[in-house]
């Protein structure tokens, strides 16, 4: 009984017990109007063909009558786009995000587990001193920092949940493995360059892996759609900070740098603070805000303040303020400058319109927005584990034994300088992003880790205290 003009909508705001049963969550929506082709529909919320947020039904209902949304509905008015054969092509790529789902179920929850326990072992290990299994600690340590660049690599494949299980463990095991073999300053910068390599050369490809890694995309719960995920965000900053604090170990020791490691360092920090800030690449104004907050302390830190100046530590609050504003001005700079749709709007690019605007109310609820999901995630993230036990371990680190951190700033500067930098970030990734605990975790988790190593393989530092 449509009219030509009619439109019918069904959907549903969640699924039906089997579904949920399978750990399905992506509710159906179907659309039908007399004599339109197959399509797909496409939101400018998730960029992701044929998956929409619920918050973009009311603006797209109100669309079909010619009445524009509010601005403060924060959905966007999606488009149905034909395609041939739209169902099919749907029904496997719901399959595929069920996949990964499963497969992060199974794989990623027990791995958070397991950090926090070889976090807790190894930090006893490294307070007692000799102990039986020092060695399969390190290499458990080890296995720590090679996860994230396996993980984001493992999206290039797919299979059934069991062959992607099995690959992944045999691929983590090999890189552990080799890692566990070099020196460990040597396979610590290493181990920062793989995983920032792996994930920046895949947000360059358009983010394929991201897509289908169980460290990148959940459109199952509506977690990340689109750019570079929290997690990955915070294991990106963390493994640049760590590669090139090993790096100016290696070749900068007792001298400074000379000025090729000062832009080498800076063209560094640019590229990975574009890519994040970017509407078209990384999407996360939350990560570089906390990329520049970090580098910027980290640059700092390795070619300009002096350790015996104790003047400089008492004006780290205003470089830190002062980084806060470069942010702001890179992030506004970029969304003016770079050539992007509407449809690659970011949440800061909407909040710098509404600013323009005068639309203060909306920044503020979507601050609020922001800071409900981080008190949110702080009491049900697994991932609050994982910042917790990475805590214990720098606590341990400072309280016993005494004056180790004092040591290493003296035998091992750039690292001492990458970690209270990266420590920098962490703060910065925790207050201005909506999951930010799980950043500041698995940035600190780069901070965590390194030190333990070090710690355990003092003697071979020369740096043992």
């Amino acid at each position: 009984m449509l009219r030509p003009r009619d439109r019918l909508i069904v959907f549903s705001p969640s699924v039906n017990d089997e579904a949920a049963s399978r750990k399905q969550f992506l509710a159906p929506v179907l659309i039908y109007q007399p004599g339109m082709p197959e399509s797909l529909i496409h939101s400018a919320t998730t960029r992701q063909p044929g998956i929409l947020s619920m918050a973009d039904l009311a603006p797209y209902i109100l669309d079909i009558f010619g009445i524009a949304a509010p601005a403060e509905m924060i959905g966007r008015v999606p488009e149905l786009v034909p395609r041939t054969q739209a169902a099919e092509w749907l029904f496997r790529e719901v399959g595929r995000i069920a996949s990964v789902y499963q497969l992060r179920l199974n794989v990623l929850y027990p791995f958070v587990t397991y950090q926090v326990i070889v976090l807790l072992a190894a930090l006893l290990a490294a307070v007692i001193g000799r102990m039986p299994g020092r060695r399969l600690v390190k290499t458990a340590l080890m296995s720590i920092l090679a996860a994230p660049a396996v993980m984001v690599g493992l999206g290039y494949v797919s299979g059934p949940v069991w062959f992607m299980a099995l690959l992944f463990i045999a691929a983590w095991v090999l890189v552990t493995l080799g890692l566990s073999r070099l020196p460990t300053v040597d396979a610590l910068g290493i181990a920062g360059a793989l995983n920032a390599g792996v994930i920046l050369l895949d947000g360059m490809l358009g983010s394929p892996a991201m897509a289908r890694s169980i460290l990148g995309y959940d459109p199952m719960i509506g977690a990340r759609y689109y750019g570079i995920g929290n997690e990955l965000m915070g294991v990106l900053i963390g493994a640049v900070l760590l590669a090139l604090s090993s790096l100016l170990h290696r070749f900068g020791r007792g001298e400074r740098p000379a000025g090729v490691w000062k832009a080498g360092c800076a063209a560094v920090f640019a590229v990975i603070v574009v890519y994040l800030a970017a509407p078209n690449l990384g999407t996360n104004a939350g990560g570089a805000i906390s990329a520049i907050a970090a580098f910027g302390i980290a640059w700092l830190r390795f070619f300009v303040w002096k350790p015996e100046r104790q003047t400089d530590l008492l004006k780290l609050p205003m470089y830190v303020a002062g980084l806060g504003v470069l942010s702001l001005l890179v992030l506004w700079l970029l969304h003016t400058l770079l050539p992007w749709t509407v449809d690659q709007e970011s949440h800061i690019g909407r909040a710098m319109r509404w600013a323009a605007e005068g639309r203060l109310d909306l920044i503020g609820a979507m601050a609020l927005r922001k800071l409900a999901m981080n008190w949110h995630l702080i009491g049900v993230s697994a991932w609050s584990k994982v910042l917790l036990a990475s805590l214990l371990v720098i606590a341990g680190m400072v309280l016993r034994p005494r004056g180790v951190l004092l040591a290493w700033q003296r035998r091992l500067p750039h690292f001492m300088h990458g970690f209270s930098s990266g420590a920098v970030g962490a703060i910065a990734a925790l207050l201005v992003n909506d999951s930010g605990i799980v950043a500041c975790a698995t940035l600190m988790l780069f901070i965590a880790v390194p030190m333990l190593l070090l710690k355990l393989d003092a003697a071979r530092l020369n740096a043992a205290v």
